[in-house]
């Protein structure tokens, strides 16, 4: 199923795609600088509360919605947005909420603290 939303979709698109990509490169930059794990499934080392990590808790997943969104947008498509619901329930109630529990045992009031601070998603 195509969508023609006229000439701006293509740049909105790539522009989309550049803001998810530079994301992404900000967000493993600060995993790198904390020297811990970008594996949800191992032990974090360290609780990353800088760079992205002040507008998100989860910006790789942002980045990943993002380049979705801009994909589509590229593609002229909305298949990829078809998918983004059951997508969006594997992440949260998958993956982030065995993450949130992993911090918050390991972490305790310091991660309980930055979750009041920061939201999950913007």
């Amino acid at each position: 199923m195509t969508v023609d939303l006229g000439p701006v979709a293509e740049p909105l698109g790539w522009g989309m795609c550049a803001l998810a990509l530079t994301l992404l490169a900000w967000t493993l930059a600060t995993f790198r600088r904390h020297q811990t794990t970008i594996n949800p499934y191992k032990g974090a080392s360290s609780l990353c509360t800088g760079g992205p990590f002040r507008i998100s808790r989860n910006p790789i997943y942002l980045a990943d919605w993002i380049l979705l969104t801009g994909m589509s947008l590229v593609l002229r498509t909305v298949w990829p947005l078809v998918f983004a619901p059951m997508i969006w329930a594997i992440l949260r109630y998958g993956v982030i909420r065995h993450e949130e529990r992993h911090l918050e045992e390991k972490f305790g009031d310091a991660y309980r603290k930055y979750q009041s601070e920061v939201r999950r998603w913007l």
